[in-house]
């Protein structure tokens, strides 16, 4: 019995590694959905100065559906900082991969699990031009832009796009800040040092930022952390995406807290400088 659920073990295995492939001739393509009604264009990578765009590109073609992940990530920023940022784009390329496949099945989600790494080892390339035409019924697309509050930090702000079958595609904001010399993440902490909880005086800040275009919000809803704030050379900046503290309709928000409401927070200012 071991034997023979071994082999049905391996066959699947074999049949998920077949069925996905990288490839290197794609980003931003356009996508028509399997029922033919839409077609979009995915967000485009803008360039940013100082730096290569490079891309993380997984298709695969399953039972009854097929989808495409792309997660681009720019590199040439130094060498500490572009480790750390390959690894963040490996964990968010992987993480949708495994998530949207367990919405749709959790025996393939399993298997997944155990072989993505091994898949995502394979090298990424620079951003090359778009292939139109592909027909997918799940996909996603990770573009960035990048923020220097100074040369010592740098904010990376990922909108994570997608369809997996509703209504309409759907967007989500993710930030991560990094020391430029170590790679090293960021943290509350190290941007407001010997403060025990700043979240509650962040949050009031936005609230007030936000007075006349979101009504009702209260600290709580505001969920202040390290994967919403951006540093910028005017200060911080919080994002919210669309869902969080307002309708799909009313969109995303990009709460700008200028430097010196910061201050007096106790604001570690050789971080701006």
């Amino acid at each position: 019995m071991r034997i023979i659920l071994y082999v049905l073990a391996s066959i699947i295995v074999v049949f998920v590694v077949t069925c996905l492939a990288f490839r290197a001739d794609a980003a931003s393509p356009k996508l028509a959905y399997k029922d033919g009604s839409e077609e979009f264009a995915l967000p485009e990578q803008a360039p940013m100065q100082g730096s290569q765009d490079f891309l993380l590109e997984l298709r695969g073609e399953y039972p009854g559906y097929s989808m495409v992940i792309l997660t681009h990530f720019p590199q040439g920023l130094g060498k500490e900082l572009d480790k750390a940022l390959v690894e963040r784009a490996r964990e968010l390329h992987t993480e949708f991969h495994i998530e949207a496949l367990k919405a749709e099945d959790d025996i393939l989600a399993d298997v997944m699990a155990e072989v993505s790494s091994a898949l995502l080892e394979k090298e990424p390339v620079p951003g090359a031009a778009a292939k139109p035409g592909w027909e997918s019924s799940y996909l996603t697309s990770s573009t960035y832009t990048g923020s220097r509050a100074s040369d010592k930090v740098f904010s990376i702000n990922y909108m994570v796009y997608w369809f997996t079958g509703g209504a309409h595609p759907n967007r989500v904001y993710r930030t991560w800040t990094y020391d430029v010399a170590s790679g090293r993440e960021l943290a509350l902490s190290d941007i407001f040092p010997g403060r025990d909880s700043v979240e509650p005086a962040l949050a009031r800040l936005a609230i007030e930022a936000l007075a006349g275009k979101v009504d009702e919000l209260t600290e709580d809803m505001m969920n202040i952390n390290m994967e919403r704030i951006v540093l910028t050379p005017e200060g911080m900046q919080i994002v919210y995406s669309p869902y969080e503290i307002a309708s799909y309709a009313e969109g995303e928000f990009f709460v700008e807290i200028p430097l010196k409401k910061l201050v007096p927070l106790g604001a570690n200012m050789a971080l701006w400088k």
